[in-house]
């Protein structure tokens, strides 16, 4: 069932900017002229079917300037929804947000006919640089470009072609799969006059952190820069593994028997090789070998430095006055 909203139900602050959750709703505009006066819209998990015939209906609206599109439905025909947005006569802003959709985009580089008005540009969402290429293609008059999610692995961005986007002075962006090589290429070949650049990295790439790498590519090629922030994350995982038995065939002294030993608290059972002790260091160390807490087996095969008597009553000594 269709239901229509008049723009003579809603009062005029309203219908400056409408915010349409499809969920709460769950009804289909009829977009006529008791829109004309509405300029921003808000669209919240939309069903793609929906948002299909929804941007199609918005080519009507002679003031619409902003447009933000917000869904966690998977959306596979990306190319069509560019299309439609970037035919909107008045549109301005565009933000496309798609939670973790990873749907390629295969349009053609844009031509003169097919230029969008688009000043501010916010692409939410998995993307290559050949496709951010091809999309910028379509906004000569691009102001503003923000990427706020995670590109996809792109191997071919070495052979990206030059684009001239005078207008163009704010970039942000939140990359991962691009080294500095690589986000070099895409630097020179937008040729803009860039003023203001913010990037976030997670490539494990070192040479984000080059002081003398940002300062040739700004002096060659980012003379006009005057605001810049860079973020360079480091990923590092720690892997636990905790032993319980443990075999040392090799030749180990007291010392570092202690280090291992403290490094394994839950430490079972513990045969050792070759142990060589020095007679001076026994007791100021030794008992500290002796601090397993969970040890229900000892084997020692060879004890130089030391009578294997010995050994065994510093060891007795030990457990005996943990008993008591």
């Amino acid at each position: 069932m269709k239901r229509k909203l008049s723009f003579n139900q809603l009062s005029e602050e309203n219908t400056k900017k409408l915010r349409i959750d499809i969920n709460q709703l769950l009804i289909s505009f009829i977009i006529d002229s008791s829109f004309n006066c509405l300029q921003s819209l808000i669209i919240e998990d939309i069903q793609p079917d929906k948002l299909i015939s929804f941007l199609i209906n918005l080519n009507s609206l002679p003031q619409l300037f902003s447009l933000n599109i917000r869904t966690i439905h998977i959306i596979d025909d990306l190319n069509n929804i560019y299309r439609l947005i970037f035919v909107l006569p008045t549109l301005k802003y565009n933000k496309l947000y798609l939670y973790e959709n990873e749907c390629s985009i295969s349009i053609p580089i844009g031509t003169e006919k097919q230029f969008s008005t688009i000043e501010y540009l916010h692409i939410a969402h998995c993307y290559t640089f050949d496709e951010l290429h091809a999309l910028i293609s379509y906004t000569p008059k691009l102001r503003h470009l923000n990427l706020s999610h995670e590109n996809q692995d792109d191997s071919t961005i070495e052979i990206m072609l030059p684009i001239t986007l005078d207008n163009l002075t704010y970039i942000s962006m939140y990359t991962n799969y691009i080294n500095f090589d690589e986000f070099e290429i895409f630097i020179k070949h937008i040729y803009s006059n860039l003023k203001t650049l913010y990037v976030t990295f997670l490539y494990q790439d070192i040479a984000f952190l080059y002081a003398h790498r940002w300062e040739q590519l700004i002096l060659r090629y980012l003379s006009q820069l005057k605001k810049f922030s860079s973020k360079y994350y480091e990923y590092k995982y720690s892997l636990c593994i905790q032993i319980y038995h443990l075999d040392i065939q090799q030749s180990i002294s007291i010392d570092k028997l202690m280090q291992i030993i403290h490094l394994l608290p839950d430490l079972i059972t513990l045969k050792i090789n070759s142990l060589t002790f020095y007679r001076s260091l026994i007791n100021e160390k030794f008992s500290t070998t002796c601090s397993i807490g969970h040890a229900k087996f000892l084997n020692v095969e060879c004890i130089n430095g030391m009578t294997i008597e010995l050994f065994l009553r510093d060891i007795l000594n030990k457990i005996n006055l943990r008993s008591s």
